[in-house]
């Protein structure tokens, strides 16, 4: 482990790797089964090594071993005796010309009962005292496994943003997380245990998609006093929204209205308004009020059955709308919130879906009879095909009497 499979020439930035080294650090990583390596601000390398049960920091200049930790030639007193074994997740935590300190998770076993050095897994961060001789290694933070067993393999030591430390014990998924004070915080797993992890890390996640939000609205009722526009809003991996907006214009307005607000719940909300909207859509706002986005303009669906319900004219009435799905979202947002615009009316959208599909469904005829036409074909064909075969195992020979008659060939069978 003196040499490490990596030179750096004085003065120069290149690095040169011979076959020896490439050889030798392959055998290295095999036979010692390194697990994790972390780089400080100096260049150097912080390398676990579970079979050796030992964390070597490693020169990043000409890679001699600065320090062992653990195993059977540690460089430091490790004060009140402590020890580990198996570990994975070595990492730089703090380091300054006096002290380092470091964290990782002390397994504590490979399985195998007689080599176990601890009753249960923990994660353990260690302080190494450096300028001085002999050099100190404490434990400052031992987080131990909530349910006391060992962690055979795998698993790491998450430090998270407000000091809580997050760990993985591997089986089952297994993870906990823990306040600065060692206090429980939480703590899950898989219910399946069939199920493992290598290491699992906790991040805050912030989604703002590209896609606009997608939106439904449906109106219910059956005279002008009772109508209702329900609208269905979500968007998929959109975190930051907390309020919807909901805009409508009536059959003789020209202008979208704000209908109405509600909170965000959950995947999809849903807000009811009184009356009638011929043209809906929504705005997501996040918790500062500004906007991030807004859905494009739709029709709201009508019950097929309104015109034989009483609702034949009036606010109820189907109409026949003609407004622009986006032209009501001024020319100057289009490029700010990604939209195209569009003057295409909704009856022209139906026009040329009806086409498609009257289109569609006559090119599936077609191909329907010529498939019929072509099986037909190929059935005749093969039956006369097979009635040549047959007639060639006779001739026709003319008798004595002058008639002709038919005479199997010679090395042909009758069947």
């Amino acid at each position: 482990m003196e040499t490490v499979g990596l030179l750096k020439m004085p003065g120069t930035g290149c690095k040169l790797y011979s076959l020896y080294f490439k050889i030798l650090f392959l055998l290295i990583t095999v036979t010692s089964h390194m697990n994790s390596i972390d780089k400080n601000a100096d260049g150097d390398y912080l390398v676990s090594a579970r079979h050796t049960s030992t964390i070597y920091k490693i020169s990043g200049y000409d890679g001699s071993i600065i320090w062992q930790l653990g195993g059977y030639n540690s460089s430091f007193i490790h004060v009140d005796g402590f020890n580990f074994s198996w570990q994975h997740d070595a990492r730089f935590r703090k380091e300054n010309s006096t002290h380092t300190i470091i964290s990782f998770l002390n397994n504590a076993s490979n399985g195998i009962s007689s080599l176990a050095t601890a009753n249960t897994s923990s994660a353990l961060y260690v302080a190494l005292r450096t300028d001085i001789s002999p050099m100190t290694a404490t434990v400052i933070t031992k987080i131990d496994r909530p349910d006391g067993r060992l962690t055979h393999l795998r698993g790491n030591v998450q430090q998270l943003p407000n000091d809580n430390i997050f760990v993985c014990w591997s089986e089952n998924g297994y993870i906990s997380e823990f306040t600065p004070s060692g206090e429980l915080a939480l703590e899950a797993k898989f219910m399946s245990k069939r199920l493992v992890v290598y290491r699992a890390y906790k991040f805050n996640f912030t989604g703002l998609p590209l896609d606009p939000p997608a939106l439904k609205a449906y109106a219910f009722g059956t005279t002008a006093e009772t109508i209702t526009t329900v609208f269905y809003v979500s968007w998929n991996g959109a975190t930051e929204v907390v309020e919807w907006r909901f805009y409508g214009n009536g059959i003789e307005e020209s202008e979208f209205q704000l209908v109405g607000r509600a909170k965000k719940t959950g995947f999809e909300t849903t807000y009811m308004s009184a009356g009638y909207q011929t043209i809906v859509y929504a705005e997501g706002f996040d918790a500062k009020g500004n906007s991030l986005g807004r859905s494009v303009a739709a029709e709201t669906i009508v019950p097929g059955g309104w015109e034989f319900a009483g609702c034949k004219a009036g606010p109820c009435r189907i109409p026949d709308v003609a407004t622009p799905l986006i032209g009501y979202i001024p020319n100057e947002d289009h490029a700010e919130h990604g939209y195209q615009s569009d003057s295409m009316s909704i009856s022209t959208y139906r026009d040329e879906a009806n086409a498609v599909r009257n289109a569609v469904l006559g090119i599936l005829l077609v191909c329907g009879v010529l498939g019929v036409i072509s099986l037909l074909v190929a059935l005749w064909r093969r039956r006369r095909a097979r009635q040549a075969s047959l007639y060639k195992k006779y001739e026709q020979v003319r008798s004595e009497e002058g008639s002709v008659d038919e005479v199997l060939l010679e090395g042909s069978e009758e069947k």
